[in-house]
């Protein structure tokens, strides 16, 4: 397996550390009888989706917005069933596709480059890291918030990375010792 040449700064021992935390895991894997063999498995097949979906969202209720104020102007006058609540109705509508549309960023940076850049802004060998996706602001500006622990196990640091969605822009970082490095997690992990 190739190894990427911004871990080359990790020591013999980081290195055997991480590849039996791999073993530990793959191997857990192994018995867990789903029939898989992990080394075949593509953990990067999942990729978050992306914020700039909302642009579709925001083509929907441009049409139904458009539809609703058009069917008040035109029949209105020719029936009771079509009454001043469904040009509210379609306002609305409109008002919500201009939001969507406002809100509907690009994502420039996906999970495996925010895991990658958070491992780069820790200071500590990372051995396991969690992504989560959030948002910013009134116009919902996408961020990766990445949770790091430390290679040793019980990790004995843990850090938080917070990154903008759209440039991968750092916007903080936070780590600490691990407050409990006694603590080992349930073996079933």
């Amino acid at each position: 397996m190739e190894q990427n040449s911004d871990f080359a700064s990790f020591s013999e021992e980081q290195k055997e550390l991480a590849d039996s935390v791999t073993a530990n895991v793959v191997g857990k894997s192994r018995e867990s009888g789903d029939g898989r063999d992990p080394d075949e498995i593509d953990f990067e097949s999942y990729v978050f989706p992306d914020t700039k979906n909302r642009a579709i969202t925001s083509w929907f209720l441009l049409v139904m917005g458009t539809a609703a104020v058009l069917v008040w102007v035109f029949f209105r006058s020719r029936t009771e069933i079509w009454n001043d609540g469904v040009l509210l109705g379609g306002i609305v509508l409109l008002v919500l596709a201009l939001y969507f549309r406002i809100a509907a960023f690009p994502l420039g940076v996906n999970q495996g480059e925010a895991l990658f850049l958070a491992t780069k802004e820790a200071g500590f060998p990372v051995g396991h890291a969690s992504a989560m996706l959030g948002f910013r602001g009134w116009r919902s500006r996408p961020s990766w918030r990445i949770l790091l622990f430390s290679v040793e196990d019980p990790p004995l640091q843990r850090g938080l990375v917070e990154l903008d969605g759209i440039t991968g822009e750092v916007l903080g970082v936070y780590s600490e010792e691990n407050p409990d490095p006694e603590t080992k997690p349930p073996s079933d992990y």
